[in-house]
């Protein structure tokens, strides 16, 4: 889709170059254009999910998997990325599945990038310790400048499930993130926000009416 305004957006159709029968999903892509997503294609025999391309008038080319993400463990998928504005840093998800499905679990991680491809720094859990929690915490959206964090927390079980958009700050690009607020102005089911450069808007979808719809608030 291209932006028209700041509330309206054109179709313009399928990403050429990026889709498979497996599923495809939460696209990001970095200031140099290259597109990343998620797809389980390959994951039984590389245990990895994460693509990335390059994209240029609707279509993808180059498609290659992302080296140095996965965890390469049966059961941990990546079942979320954020690239950083400069394409430097990834911000993934650790989700644990089983045979019943999922995720049990999931968490923020973060890579940085390593030659052709990415490596997951020794000390990537502390900076995420205080947003981290037994909840599910996942679709990130990184500010321009580094400095926010938002995310999506699902918390609960069942009928009893709550869903909030998330707001989390650090001092510096290397700094530990803040523990998280709500965004009040935020309800019902919701999901996956995204910033916008100047970081005056952020986009989400909500469940309403048994359909998903995009909304935007906005600050100062």
């Amino acid at each position: 889709a291209e932006r028209v305004s700041a509330a309206r957006f054109r179709y313009r159709g399928k990403v050429e170059g990026a889709n498979t029968p497996a599923l495809e999903g939460v696209p990001t892509m970095d200031c140099q254009n290259n597109l990343y997503w998620v797809s389980p294609r390959s994951y039984d025999k590389t245990l990895s999910t994460i693509y990335r391309g390059t994209f240029a008038q609707g279509r993808v080319t180059n498609v290659e998997l992302v080296e140095g993400v996965s965890r390469k463990t049966a059961g941990i998928v990546n079942f979320d990325v954020e690239v950083s504005p400069s394409g430097n840093e990834l911000y993934i998800v650790d989700g644990l599945f089983n045979a019943l499905g999922g995720p049990n679990s999931a968490d923020i991680a973060y890579a940085v990038r390593a030659n052709s491809g990415f490596r997951r720094p020794e000390d990537a859990s502390s900076l995420f310790a205080k947003i981290n929690t037994s909840a599910l915490e996942y679709a990130m959206a990184i500010s321009h400048d580094g400095l926010e964090l938002f995310f999506t927390r699902m918390s609960g079980a069942l009928f009893w499930r709550k869903l909030t958009i998330e707001h989390s700050v650090r001092a510096s690009t290397t700094a530990q993130w803040e523990p998280s607020r709500p965004i009040a102005s935020i309800d019902g089911f919701v999901e996956g926000p995204t910033i916008t450069a100047d970081g005056k808007t952020l986009y989400f979808h909500k469940k309403v009416d048994g359909m998903f719809r995009l909304f935007m608030v906005t600050r100062p």
